[in-house]
């Protein structure tokens, strides 16, 4: 199922600022990030696998940024005519 409504780009922008939001109050006035920091916590206490997941991650999300658009503006396209 694919929907077909454009949602307006303010509602977007105000979506995505509202959940900066909480993850900043979250982290920052939580004071979990510096936990975070001093702790270093690894997988399955291995630096290697910690490293090759953060990399994966962090290749699979530049993916998505990258040709998440393309193609939704293919399924769009090819769904909503």
């Amino acid at each position: 199922m694919f929907i077909c409504y454009r949602f307006k780009t303010i509602f977007l922008f105000s979506l995505a600022f509202v959940i900066y939001l909480g993850f900043r109050y979250y982290f920052v006035k939580g004071n979990y990030s510096n936990q975070i920091i001093k702790v270093k916590p690894l997988l399955n206490n291995s630096v290697i696998a910690s490293r090759v997941l953060t990399i994966v991650y962090f290749g699979l999300a530049i993916t998505i940024i990258f040709f998440g658009p393309i193609l939704a503006g293919y399924f769009y396209e090819i769904n909503c005519k």
